[in-house]
């Protein structure tokens, strides 16, 4: 809502003219048959009027996604998705919203990463951890789909480490390094470490109100270290997980 009322206030006139194209867009597409071709100039003329039009991004989106496009009319839309981290800077559940559909146009898997990670940045600077971490695991599935496991983890764990208390992403993010850390050399150290410094951090900072989130993430670094024979690294793991209890109980 906020958004919309946001356009509307500076930039009536391009609005007006976008909301009157977009509703006449069915319409035209039908009375006219218009191919795929004429459809995509459409919707481009259509942003270059007022690029926030918020239907034109959504039809975009689901023609990338259905699959509908050539590569000329891809081109169109990586155009569009260049500039859209500027144009909805303020809005990034919008762009969370049709981000993943329109990047299906990206055949190269290394410049998707690309895109998802400026996107990834634009969410960290807007104060959205969750949506940086949703991305974060979308970058590490492309770079394990080409084998960059070092790289997937690293990125996995600078994000683990800006936002540690992001309770709904932190066990996946976490989870997705269990399945990579067996691929290359020191990865299982490196998740052991990581472990040793989250868990108690977590503790500390939720005290009882987040027990049973840290519990659960103990669990699942004990059943880690266990199951890759990390028995000294488990043990420090107790040890400095009971410390962090104590302190926070004589807090």
């Amino acid at each position: 809502m906020e958004r919309r009322l946001r356009v509307a206030g500076n930039d009536r006139t391009g609005k007006r003219q976008a909301d009157l194209i977009m509703r006449a867009y069915p319409w035209l597409c039908q009375r006219l048959e218009l191919d795929v071709k004429a459809r995509v100039s459409a919707l481009d003329r259509c942003l270059k009027v007022s690029p926030y039009d918020e239907a034109a991004w959504l039809t975009f989106a689901r023609m990338a996604k259905g699959g509908e496009l050539d590569a000329t009319q891809k081109q169109v839309v990586l155009t569009h998705l260049s500039s859209m981290n500027r144009t909805f800077a303020d809005y990034p559940d919008f762009v969370w919203k049709v981000f993943d559909d329109l990047l299906t146009v990206q055949p190269d898997p290394n410049e998707r990463i690309k895109l998802y990670e400026g996107v990834t940045a634009l969410f960290e600077r807007k104060g959205r951890p969750d949506l940086a971490c949703d991305a974060r695991l979308r970058i590490a599935e492309l770079q394990c789909d080409q084998k960059k496991w070092q790289a997937a983890a690293q990125g996995l764990t600078q994000t683990v480490r800006k936002f540690p208390t992001e309770g709904r992403y932190v066990p996946k993010l976490t989870r997705k390094l269990q399945e990579i850390s067996k691929s290359y050399k020191a990865g299982n150290d490196a998740l052991a470490k990581l472990y040793l410094e989250l868990v108690p951090a977590m503790v500390v900072h939720y005290e009882d109100e987040g027990s049973e989130y840290c519990t659960k993430m103990y669990d699942q670094a004990q059943q880690f270290l266990q199951d890759n024979n990390l028995d000294k690294y488990a043990k420090e793991l107790k040890q400095k997980t009971d410390q962090a209890r104590l302190l926070s109980k004589n807090k």
